[in-house]
C-alpha cells in the first residue's frame, strides 16, 4: 500500500461515481503565529486528499496515519483513520 498522491485544499467532495471535486487545491504550507493549544485552538480548516494504491494481496482493513510536523521536524500532531482496501 502506498500514497500515490496527497493534496491539501480548501474544500473537497466525492461524487457518486468516484470523482473528486476540489476548491483551492495546491496548498503547500500552513503557517501560524504559534502552535495550537487547548486555550488557543487552531482556526480555519483545510482538507487532505489522499490517493492510496494497493498491490495484490493487500485487500482488507488498514490503518492510515498522517503525521503533522513543523519545518524543524518537531511533531505537531497526527491523524489516524481506518480504511478498507477492496
Amino acid at each position: 500500500m502506498r500514497v500515490a498522491a496527497a493534496l491539501l485544499c480548501d474544500w473537497a467532495n466525492i461524487t457518486n461515481d468516484g470523482r473528486i471535486n476540489m476548491l483551492g487545491a495546491g496548498i503547500d504550507r500552513v503557517t501560524a503565529n504559534a502552535p495550537p493549544t487547548k486555550e488557543q485552538p487552531a482556526r480555519g480548516q483545510f482538507m487532505l486528499i489522499l490517493r492510496i494504491e494497493r498491490d495484490v494481496g493487500e485487500e482488507g482493513p488498514h490503518t492510515v496515519q498522517v503525521l503533522i510536523q513543523a519545518p524543524d521536524g518537531q511533531r505537531i500532531g497526527d491523524l489516524q483513520m481506518q480504511v478498507t482496501m477492496a
